[in-house]
């Protein structure tokens, strides 16, 4: 497993906070691997977007165009603080993600467009103003939800980072992904919705989780027949597996975690049990991926894949 940072000679949450430790070496460690989210204001609205955070596409400030979740959206505040959480761990183990941004959304803005609304059960209300996450839109991608597109994809391997990041951020959902298409006709695919990591609303992360959260296009795992041994899909994971064991610490993910907007979150407190967990759950990633791998190949041989 090589030098893994075990969780138990970590400093505790309450000792970071009390020496200001992501000021120090670890904030500048971070800043290597990872890109502070921009901060951006929301010019103009385009159009609404399918899924059921009912984000909406806007263009901001920058220039770029972005997929904009709201607080009040019907999955729930964190599903906001999840994406970003998520957004910043997938960066530190090299995973391909949309750049984000926190993006500024006026009152007048909202009260100006009446497609600026979410539908919940008793009826219709405006967006919430203010700040809001932010994917950045992948324009001319290719976004449907199973198979892969017409043509080559020159980073498939990445399927497993993302196994193994679904894997330990106990991601509850299936996973989703985009594929940008490249002048040379090739695609890029890029991991999208992380709203349901950390086990959506409810924050635990339970050291027991094994299940695959997989793309729901089984052919970007089988295609190569690689799934047939778990050992050849273990070692195919093992860039990410040592990254997750030894690129990561409380320190790290505390450094991530102050990076999000104090209004996302009501209760500071509710950080500690999943940072904790999280920190913990690094050096049982490699044992869960192999529990994980075997059950998916039994499951592909019951269906005959």
């Amino acid at each position: 497993m090589g030098n893994v940072i075990c969780p138990e000679v970590s400093p505790s949450l309450s000792e970071l906070r009390s020496r200001g430790s992501t000021e120090g070496p670890s904030r500048k460690r971070l800043a290597a691997l990872y890109k502070d989210p921009s901060e951006v204001r929301a010019l103009e609205h385009v159009q609404g977007m399918r899924g059921g955070s009912q984000a909406q596409l806007m263009r901001c400030s920058d220039g770029h165009y972005y997929v904009v979740k709201f607080r009040n959206n019907p999955q729930g505040t964190k599903v906001l603080v999840n994406e970003l959480l998520a957004h910043g761990i997938a960066c530190v183990l090299g995973l391909p993600i949309p750049p984000c941004a926190l993006v500024d959304v006026g009152q007048t803005l909202i009260e100006l467009t009446t497609e600026l609304i979410v539908q919940t059960p008793t009826g219709r209300i405006p967006c919430a103003s203010g700040v809001a996450f932010g994917s950045r839109w992948c324009a001319g991608s290719w976004d449907a939800p199973f198979g892969l597109p017409p043509g080559r994809v020159e980073n498939l391997e990445d399927f497993w980072g993302m196994f193994l990041f679904d894997l330990w951020t106990h991601h509850v959902d299936s996973r989703q992904v985009v594929f940008r298409r490249k002048p040379s006709e090739r695609y890029q695919m890029l991991m999208i919705d992380n709203g349901f990591c950390f086990s959506t609303e409810e924050w635990r992360n339970h050291a027991n989780f094994r299940q695959m959260c997989s793309f729901q296009g089984l052919s970007a795992y089988t295609k190569s027949k690689e799934m047939c041994s778990t050992e050849r899909s273990l070692a195919l994971c093992e860039p990410w597996l040592s990254r997750i064991e030894n690129r990561f610490s409380l320190e790290r993910l505390l450094s991530l975690v102050e990076l999000i907007p104090a209004e996302w979150v009501q209760n500071p407190k509710e950080w500690e049990p999943l940072l904790v967990a999280l920190d913990s759950r690094r050096c049982l990633v490699r044992e869960l991926a192999k529990d994980a791998l075997d059950s998916y190949k039994r499951c592909c041989h019951k269906v005959g894949l």
